[in-house]
């Protein structure tokens, strides 16, 4: 498919959240192109109504240590666990004694004002050609704000409207009223209880946010693994030459059952863990998982040997288990959330996962990639599917502990200037502050003369 032929597809707008993590103030990340955008990697998504919005397929956030870069996106993985854990919550229906639990947030925590303030989330994204909006704003223990609208026909259109004492549906919803009253909850998200409802005309935003706000990162590694073992077993040659492009010296995956003995132990740990989880939590879903051992073959002096997992390098793991993930969104044109992007893979490995989601021959179905980095060489990326500037995003933390983000495109400059250079100098701030005589000073105090 040529890039500029017009799809169907869903894909993210923009992602907005307040008084989330180290966000006390709004953040607003978004993903339509602008005219600062490199032509070749826009992919025009056209909606129902004929219309079509320009996005682009890949976002990388860049900024010092603990500036809010991580916070970010586990900020949407935060969103989805809200929709997920008012799911499970509104199963019972009704108004039951569990009512008025902690809802799972985690706002700002340096200024004691916000510590009673709600905290607020927002998406826009395209779903299946149509437009949508949703979003929601939380106290400890109530739903204070939810509301969901779509565009059928290019013009706005009222799902649902809800605060805290009533809920307006808009005139194609009205008659799910009836239904939806007895479940109605104040610590429930109505979006969740349209799921339980199996309600089709919502469902399928649940399921977009269940599906694509999950955060790769080092805690789900293993399991993420074990994704990459399953994808082996269905397009077996497609694994193997993306694991020998890498130029790890790899040749092959074998994939190896674990015992019975070894699947129930960790069916009873899952279970222990799962009743010790205190109320309200809502992190994301534990990734236990009963993992397959897999076993990496590499080239050696006219052999191929296995290697045990314990055995392969870090990078290697890290490759290993971004894989199948990376295939999966390419696959269903999904949103991949990628925490340090950078760690333990070679700059120019990383920037050929950039090219597969930026170079329409291999992702045709507008799957998109949102990642954290320190790795500078991103920023000077090779035309035509180099990051441009509005997909290169910075995040900075103030000295009262609030993060900031904001986009490259708010500065100006050359379309051909060194970006990593510039940045690196702290043209556009977001870099940390270091100055060697603290470090001197540090190392020396308290040592012994």
């Amino acid at each position: 498919m040529n890039h500029s032929s017009a799809t169907l597809e869903s894909a993210l707008v923009a992602f907005k959240a307040r008084n989330a993590r180290c966000y006390r103030d709004e953040a607003n990340l978004s993903l339509q192109a602008t005219r600062l955008a490199n032509a070749e990697v826009v992919r025009e998504v056209r909606t129902r109504s004929k219309k079509s919005a320009r996005l682009l397929p890949v976002a990388g956030v860049f900024g010092a240590n603990a500036s809010g870069k991580s916070a970010l996106l586990k900020a949407m993985g935060d969103m989805r666990a809200v929709v997920v854990g008012s799911l499970r919550k509104g199963r019972s229906g009704g108004h039951s004694d569990d009512e008025g639990r902690r809802i799972f947030r985690r706002p700002f925590l340096l200024d004691p004002k916000l510590s009673g303030q709600p905290s607020s989330f927002k998406i826009e994204l395209i779903l299946d050609g149509v437009r949508w909006q949703y979003g929601f704003e939380i106290s400890d223990t109530q739903v204070l704000r939810e509301f969901a609208y779509y565009y059928p026909r290019g013009r706005q259109s009222l799902i649902f409207d809800r605060d805290a004492e009533q809920t307006s549906f808009g005139a194609a919803f009205r008659p799910l009223r009836a239904s939806l009253q007895p479940w109605i909850r104040k610590d429930a998200l109505l979006l969740s209880i349209c799921g339980v409802l199996r309600e089709p005309r919502i469902g399928g935003l649940l399921d977009w946010i269940d599906l694509n706000f999950q955060v790769a990162d080092f805690t789900n590694r293993g399991a993420r693994s074990s994704f990459t073992a399953n994808w082996a077993k269905i397009q077996p040659a497609r694994i193997r030459n993306l694991l020998q492009a890498a130029d790890l010296g790899l040749t092959g995956i074998e994939v190896v059952k674990p015992d019975a003995e070894a699947v129930q132990m960790m069916e009873k740990l899952h279970e222990a863990l799962r009743n010790l989880e205190p109320e309200g939590s809502g992190e994301q879903d534990h990734q236990i998982v009963v993992e397959n051992i897999i076993r990496l073959t590499h080239s050696g002096s006219g052999v191929d040997v296995s290697f045990d997992p314990m055995d392969e390098s870090v990078g290697t793991q890290v490759w290993l288990a971004l894989i199948g993930p990376v295939i999966e969104a390419l696959d269903r044109g999904s949103l991949l959330l990628v925490d340090e992007l950078d760690a333990s893979l070679h700059p120019l490995l990383a920037a050929q996962i950039l090219k597969l989601f930026q170079i329409p021959e291999i992702n045709q179905r507008c799957a998109q990639l949102i990642f954290n980095t320190h790795d500078t060489a991103l920023l000077d990326g090779q035309a035509p599917y180099g990051l441009g500037r509005d997909q290169i995003w910075l995040t900075e933390k103030g000295r009262d502990g609030a993060a900031e983000l904001y986009s490259l495109a708010d500065f100006r400059g050359r379309s051909n200037e060194a970006v990593a250079r510039r940045y690196l100098h702290g043209r556009y701030g977001a870099i940390p502050e270091l100055d060697p005589a603290d470090f001197k000073q540090a190392a020396l105090s308290g040592a012994e003369a």
